[in-house]
């Protein structure tokens, strides 16, 4: 089974996010790949946080799969992004990506960690 990286604090700082988008919102399981479900008007969320600025944000090919899926079925799939500070979000299906390649987190020796990826632009997001 793959290791879960998810630490108490992290669920504090997604919450923290959330707030700043929905007023009501509940956490989903993890076979949905995404973090957050919205129920009105019905969206999902990706919550992350970061604490390097890059050009842009990489994130899971899984995640826009699932993003995509979810579009697919009537919800919005949102990515509520905070970086150095800064607070960005983007909808996934209406975002461009801006490159597609192998890539992940070599710093934990978990081969899982290193797969195909998307990177988007900050400058294509909405910052909050």
């Amino acid at each position: 089974m793959r290791p879960r990286y998810e630490r108490p604090g992290d669920v504090r700082h997604q919450e923290r996010l959330m707030r700043m988008v929905a007023d009501t919102f509940h956490p989903l399981p993890i076979q949905y790949r995404l973090d957050y479900f919205v129920p009105q008007p019905p969206q999902v969320w990706e919550v992350k946080r970061r604490g390097k600025k890059y050009p842009t944000w990489m994130v899971s090919l899984s995640k826009l799969i699932a993003a995509r899926s979810f579009e697919a079925c009537g919800l919005e799939a949102w990515a509520l992004i905070e970086i150095a500070g800064d607070v960005y979000k983007m909808r996934f299906t209406h975002t461009p990506v801006a490159t597609v390649a192998w890539g992940g987190r070599q710093d934990r020796g978990d081969p899982q960690d290193m797969e195909p990826v998307v990177h988007y632009r900050l400058e294509d997001m909405e910052i909050v």
